[in-house]
């Protein structure tokens, strides 16, 4: 199990062990291996699907003996938030990636796959959901990541104490760490799914000229999906090309 360990003064490890560790054991190992566990955390962060988030209520032992200044803390925080930002965008596009990959898969891919648990959570948002993105709960994560990056940013804007600030970056940390599981989840079903044989089911016209109805079925099912991403909708484009490009370099 992947653990998220936060300090107060925004620093952070990621660390993995046990779900029943204690937290007075994982601050012991955090503080411990922090000298060459930091030096990764921030590319870890980006790639990591942590599953518990671990807030010590002191700074790390290096800002506890250096007393670091506070103009230096802003400046970290300004770039946690910037990072933050950015991540919420990159997974956002892998999201809509995967659902561009998804939509140029096969039908009888998609349909070799249609009771696959693995496979489950992809049909059910690329496939069959109708849900709004803004009313649909897959994406509170997403959300969460928003809005705590957000009151971050007002929080330093504002001038209120830098502690308050970090813990609510290191909330959105957490929030990430969750995205990054249900996006990793996501690659890793179309990517099953594009194993399976190619039927030629996706061809646009059968043997006398008409639409094939898998062919139907899959531009209604893609023109609902663009059309319940609202706010997202405009990367599209951006997704569909990414889709394209992955699917000519795996061949």
């Amino acid at each position: 199990m992947q653990h998220l360990c936060t300090w107060t003064c925004g620093h952070f490890v990621i660390l993995q062990a046990a779900a029943c560790l204690p937290t007075s054991v994982l601050q012991h190992d955090a503080t411990e291996g922090f000298w060459f566990l930091s030096d990764t955390a921030e590319e870890e962060l980006a790639n990591t699907a942590t599953e518990r988030h671990v807030a010590f209520t002191e700074p790390c032992d290096n800002c506890a003996a250096t007393q670091e200044r506070a103009s230096v803390q802003r400046w970290r925080a300004q770039e946690d938030i910037r990072s933050l930002e950015s991540l919420y965008i990159s997974c956002k596009l892998s999201y809509l990636t995967s659902a561009g990959r998804y939509q140029l898969l096969d039908f009888s891919q998609k349909a070799r796959h249609a009771n696959d648990a693995a496979c489950k959570s992809a049909h059910k948002q690329f496939w069959i959901s109708s849900t709004s993105r803004g009313e649909d709960g897959f994406f509170t994560p997403w959300d969460m990541l928003a809005e705590l990056a957000i009151e971050a940013q007002d929080l330093l804007d504002s001038g209120a104490d830098l502690a308050e600030v970090f813990a609510s970056i290191n909330e959105a940390r957490a929030a990430l760490g969750k995205v990054i599981k249900v996006v990793n989840e996501l690659a890793d079903a179309v990517d099953l799914m594009a194993q399976a044989p190619d039927r030629g089911t996706h061809s646009s016209k059968d043997a006398s000229g008409l639409r094939t109805r898998e062919h139907m079925a899959n531009n209604l099912s893609s023109e609902a999906f663009w059309m319940r991403m609202e706010d997202w909708l405009k990367d599209a484009g951006t997704a569909m090309l990414a889709a394209m490009e992955y699917g000519r370099e795996r061949k």
